[in-house]
């Protein structure tokens, strides 16, 4: 909103508000005179009866005084990032310390054996030959050998490696977290576009149009419900969408702009992990699972569960093995059954993708149907006269004059001033 409010030079009627943020027409109204009331803006009231919400020029910085949550903001901000990124680094910290536990205790407990088995003869069920350094071969923090490796691999990986491992097994932030509020945004432009009456063709391309046949327009019902609109018919007996809020602005956003691209979803990525950095959460994973596994068919012989209490690392396992177990399971389980979710809410996006394509497509280049439906919108349009903008002269009312302005009295100076420009007097 902040934008539309830089865009318009201070004013804005609650059409502009909701294009500007894609919100219901009754919560932009809401919040753009509660923000009014906030930093002591002005309230404007046109002849047409179109209310104008005129914002100072400093209403950030009034704003911010008047409150403390807001100003506190970016502190909260920071913290909470600093926060979530702290839990995913330990996350990913877990892995490296479950497989330094893990190995620890299995190689401690076959050293103990073997110093049994010199004292009494008794032989380990195990042998491990395997050295955790030879692991750190998949984890080198240096990018010359990630580049050596991986010649693909981007130098500066989105995320670190901790973050990585985090990722790998939960995935990262939703990339269509703010995609509602974007095409809401773009359906109301391309509204305000055509001059405040489309057809359900000239909405498709930011709406889901989902199974829903080509005679079927029910995908526009949400549309007119979150913005007052209503549905009139023409004299062909097509449908047409009137949005009269929507078409009146303060000036700011202007209302024959050019409609806007089509409203695309993003794929679903299965981890923002660089190619390198998979392969050694992958490694560290299945060194993780054969380490309890090794662990476990210790725990499961007498002789190494003797040989684990004799390395001192007894407790420690014991307590904490059906943990590891976990653990070690969530990096197979976990991203395989969201390999899955991800396949099939990406093959749900590129299908609406390609129908809001589709859509924008034929708007393009219409066919002789289409065109006639355009231009009887657009003739509607310009007949109905929903589209306005509130120009300075238009205000009748504004609260910024002290006692307001009596509209009676405007009107009748309004009919004073037409007599004489007719009489020809000055």
């Amino acid at each position: 909103m902040e934008t539309a409010v830089d865009r318009s030079g201070g004013r804005l009627t609650a059409g502009d508000a909701a294009a500007a943020t894609g919100l219901p027409l009754p919560r932009a109204e809401a919040a753009l005179a509660a923000l009014a009331a906030d930093v002591a803006g002005r309230l404007l009231v046109s002849a047409a009866g179109d209310v104008v919400y005129e914002l100072p020029p400093n209403f950030r910085a009034a704003l911010r005084a008047r409150s403390a949550l807001l100003r506190l903001r970016p502190a909260y901000d920071s913290a909470v990032a600093a926060a979530g990124w702290a839990a995913r680094a330990a996350f990913g910290a877990a892995l490296l310390a479950s497989v330094a536990l893990v190995w620890a205790a299995v190689f401690a407990a076959s050293t103990a054996g073997d110093d049994r088995d010199r004292r009494g003869g008794r032989s380990m069920p195990f042998r491990f030959y395997l050295s955790p350094a030879d692991l750190w071969f998949w984890f080198d923090p240096s990018p010359r050998r990630r580049r050596s490796m991986d010649p693909a691999a981007p130098v500066g990986p989105a995320v670190g490696f901790l973050e990585a491992v985090f990722d790998f097994v939960f995935g990262g932030p939703d990339p269509n977290a703010r995609f509602d509020d974007a095409r809401w945004a773009a359906a109301t432009a391309a509204v305000r576009a055509a001059g405040g009456v489309v057809t359900a063709e000239q909405l498709a391309p930011y709406l889901d149009e989902g199974d829903a046949a080509a005679d079927d327009e029910s995908f526009v019902v949400p549309a007119l419900v979150r913005f007052g609109g209503h549905a009139d018919v023409d004299d062909a007996g097509g449908l047409l969408y009137s949005f009269p809020e929507l078409a009146t602005s303060a000036g700011g956003a202007a209302a024959r702009e050019r409609p806007p691209p089509p409203a695309l979803e993003a794929a679903v990525p299965f981890t923002r992990a660089s190619p390198g950095q998979r392969a050694a959460v992958i490694a560290l994973a299945i060194a993780n699972a054969a380490g309890v596994a090794s662990l476990g068919g210790l725990m499961a012989d007498a002789a190494g569960r003797a040989a684990l209490v004799a390395s001192g690392f007894g407790p420690t396992v014991f307590t904490l093995f059906p943990f590891l177990q976990l653990y070690s399971a969530a990096f197979f389980v976990v991203p395989a059954a969201r390999w899955l979710l991800a396949r099939r809410a990406n093959e749900g996006i590129a299908a609406r993708n390609d129908a809001r394509l589709r859509a924008a497509a034929a708007l393009a280049a219409p066919g002789r149907a289409l065109a006639a439906k355009l231009a009887s919108a657009r003739r509607f349009a310009a007949m109905g006269g929903v589209a306005r903008v509130v120009a300075e002269g238009d205000v009748v009312f504004d609260s910024g004059v002290e006692g307001g302005t009596d509209l009676a009295a405007a009107e009748l100076d309004a009919f004073d001033a037409k007599l004489r420009r007719a009489r020809g007097e000055a």
